[in-house]
């Protein structure tokens, strides 16, 4: 059973992320964040780019989406609801998609999510 598409804008599909998606997103940021790794300390590297365990603990606190190029994860954004404000937990663009405003299509989706939510 295919995944329900959310977004769909130009190329670029964007789907409600399942659990058994954790380390496809877990790729998908360190890839995204890979090229900054000098720019880290080890330890806030390794928490910016989530482990799978970490991103599994995710789905239970917040929806994440996935944009896809065709069958191709090219970015990711989760959101963290709270009583007042809905957060954005994370997001990355793998670097062969940025730029095409995978990102801005992320935002859009999570940002009429909280609309929707209240």
């Amino acid at each position: 059973m295919s995944k329900p598409v959310v977004e769909r804008a130009s190329e670029f599909e964007i789907r409600l992320a399942e659990p058994d998606d954790e380390s496809v997103i877990a790729s998908l940021i360190f890839e995204a964040f890979a090229p900054f790794r000098d720019q880290y300390t080890p330890d806030a590297f390794n928490y910016t780019s989530a482990s799978v365990e970490t991103i599994r603990g995710r789905f239970v606190e917040g929806p994440i989406w996935m944009a896809y190029d065709g069958d191709q994860a090219v970015g990711t954004v989760s959101g963290l609801p709270d009583e007042e404000r809905f957060y954005i937990r994370s997001m990355a663009v793998k670097p062969v998609a940025q730029g095409k405003r995978v990102g801005q299509k992320l935002l859009d989706v999570l940002e009429e999510h909280a609309r929707n939510a209240g």
